[in-house]
């Protein structure tokens, strides 16, 4: 499952419109190849959260189990957790590390831009 998802994630990063910056900024991309990390429901690094967070958040085989379909605590460990890391283009990266401004131009444009292909990738993961 891991290599389908990373599959998946890579070809929509490379082709949607979505990902690119308007053509007045070079109409390259927003985000390079993404970062993926694929966890199970139940994995104990979720306890970690109530730590860093606040000792009343969920953890995913929680959420899981509060639902209200019955049998849900022994299907916990069957869901998997799709975390994706939306790394910027060399180019904004770069150009960020060298402007004048801090934000860069660059990056202001990218990341308004880019709230509507994390929003499609979002939706189309799930």
């Amino acid at each position: 499952m891991n290599e389908q998802v990373r599959l998946f994630a890579n070809d929509l990063f490379s082709s949607s419109e979505l990902n690119r910056l308007p053509e007045r900024y070079g109409g390259g991309r927003i985000f390079a190849e993404p970062l993926l990390g694929v966890s199970r429901g139940d994995d104990h690094i979720f306890q970690k959260y109530k730590e860093v967070v606040a000792p009343e958040h969920l953890t995913p085989a929680e959420m899981w189990i509060q639902s209200d379909l019955p049998g849900q605590e022994n299907l916990a460990a069957a869901l998997r957790i799709v975390s994706i890391v939306f790394p910027y283009a060399g180019r904004i990266r770069e150009e960020s590390k060298t402007a004048e401004k801090i934000p860069a131009e660059i990056y202001c444009v990218g990341r308004n831009y880019a709230n509507a292909f994390m929003k499609d990738v979002l939706k189309r993961t799930v």
